[in-house]
């Protein structure tokens, strides 16, 4: 009797209780790292830390309701994303360096851990477009599934796509919109959610590189293409030949490309378009996106790209030159 208790107890202990959790994990080919678990608690971010052993490690932690988790291997990248929750024990394989994981003891935690497998291909690639549709159409086929926020989270590219993330947050049900899973992903895409970053673009004054103030009103063209561009050379070099192929193709009544350049001072800025024969307008503001000019804008990266039509309605804002392009000249084309 005993020995039936104490086994019981073993048992009981293994698996964990119902005010805790426990993630046993195995490291793919074994060897030794310092595992972290950061996940979001009871209104605070908690950080778990532990050792693996010939590629075992342990992790036990609280959390009262679900709270969507990552880890980490010796302060590398994520390798996994886990939702935990007081009572779940959860068994899962991961690779120093890779995307794709196996989890098991949870619905959600199987469900990012599947998603990651099978589109390994893409996720390796950056194949953004791609992922944020297939995560799309599970959100949206599984608005009740805690396992959709999770994905939402942890997956879907926001940058520069943050009115679709905002509309398949709305799908979800509150049920599972909760804090320990959402975390902070609605405050990082507010911004560019606000009535006044979607406003109309208006006319403004603009101080050029040949130290001239040149008016810009969006109803002089169809389309006009606002491109806030750094001054470091690398990110030019991706940008400017889109910039010259876009207002050499296209005469100034149909299209008008301006360039702002985020350079922190007027001489930086020069130097930096020094060498362009720029056929398009390259100016820059005291102050650049903090200006009163462009504030409004919410300009929150570099490069970022704005599509406006003659009635300055923001067609296009986000941070990749090739779609701002093709906005802009489908645009053309229909109008």
């Amino acid at each position: 009797m005993v020995l039936a208790v104490a086994l019981m107890a073993v048992i009981a202990a293994g698996c964990g209780s119902s005010d805790s959790f426990i993630i046993d994990g195995r490291i793919s080919g074994g060897g030794s790292a310092t595992v972290e678990f950061t996940y979001y608690s009871d209104g605070s971010v908690r950080r778990l830390t532990t050792g693996a052993v010939e590629g075992k490690f342990r992790i036990e932690g609280v959390s009262a309701t679900p709270s969507l988790g990552f880890l980490t291997l010796s302060g590398g990248n994520p390798v996994a994303a886990l939702v935990v929750a007081d009572g779940d024990h959860i068994e899962c394989e991961v690779s120093p360096g890779g995307v794709a994981w196996k989890a098991e003891g949870n619905k959600p935690s199987e469900l990012l851990a599947r998603f990651s497998s099978e589109n390994s291909d893409i996720i390796s690639a950056g194949n953004y477009k791609e992922i944020n549709r297939r995560v799309a159409e599970y959100v949206r086929a599984h608005p009740r599934d805690i396992g959709s926020a999770a994905l939402l989270v942890s997956r879907f590219y926001a940058r520069g796509n943050e009115f679709q993330a905002d509309s398949l947050s709305g799908m979800l049900d509150a049920d599972v919109r909760t804090p320990g899973i959402m975390q902070n992903f609605m405050a990082t895409i507010s911004n560019q959610l606000t009535a006044e970053a979607r406003a109309n673009v208006a006319s403004m004054a603009l101080f050029d590189r040949r130290d001239t103030t040149i008016r810009y009103a969006p109803s002089r063209q169809t389309v006009s293409l606002l491109a806030f561009v750094g001054p470091d050379r690398s990110m030019r070099d991706s940008v400017v030949p889109r910039l010259r192929e876009l207002s050499s193709k296209w005469p100034e009544k149909r299209c008008r490309v301006i360039e702002i350049s985020l350079a922190q001072d007027s001489s930086g800025w020069k130097r930096s378009v020094r060498r362009d024969s720029a056929t398009w307008i390259q100016a820059w503001a005291p102050g650049t996106v903090a200006s009163s000019t462009f504030r409004r804008f919410a300009v929150s990266r570099s490069p970022f790209f704005i599509v406006a039509d003659s009635l300055g309605r923001q067609l296009f804002r986000g941070s990749e030159i090739s779609d701002a392009v093709n906005t802009a000249e489908n645009f053309i084309l229909t109008h």
